[in-house]
This record gives structure tokens, C-alpha cells and sequence, in this order.
């Protein structure tokens, strides 16, 4: 039987997640104060977001991956 791929990136502890989730709020916290009057930024902290938003899913993701990796000894 094949051993699997390791993961692209590095699995990620509940800090990471922490500091992504920490990013995504932020960004959305931003994008609301910008946007509220659709000022000239407001496209940029859209797209912010969106960013923060897709990071914050890849680190949970790279999460979840800790409890698949097989126990080395």
C-alpha cells in the first residue's frame, strides 16, 4: 500500500487557527467601517476579507489534518 502525500503545508495548531480567525474578524470588522459609506477602499477591504476568509478556512483545514497524520516512532 502507498503512504499518502504529506500535506503541501505544515499542519496547523489552535494558535494558527486563533491568529486566522483573529485576521478574518479584523478584515471584516474593516471592510464594514469602509464600506458603510462605500468609500473609495471599500472594494480593497472586500477583497481583504475574502482573503482572510479563504486563509482562515486553509488553516482550519491544515487543522483537522493533525488528527490524520499516522503517529511516527
Amino acid at each position: 500500500m502507498d503512504d499518502p502525500e504529506p500535506p503541501s503545508s505544515p499542519p496547523a495548531d489552535q494558535e494558527a487557527v486563533s491568529a486566522a480567525k483573529q485576521a478574518a474578524d479584523t478584515a471584516t470588522e474593516n471592510g464594514k467601517a469602509e464600506c458603510d459609506k462605500r468609500g473609495p477602499n471599500c472594494r480593497q477591504r472586500e477583497l481583504d476579507e475574502q482573503a482572510a476568509a479563504t486563509a482562515l478556512r486553509e488553516v482550519i483545514g491544515r487543522r483537522s489534518i493533525i488528527f490524520l497524520l499516522p503517529i511516527s516512532s
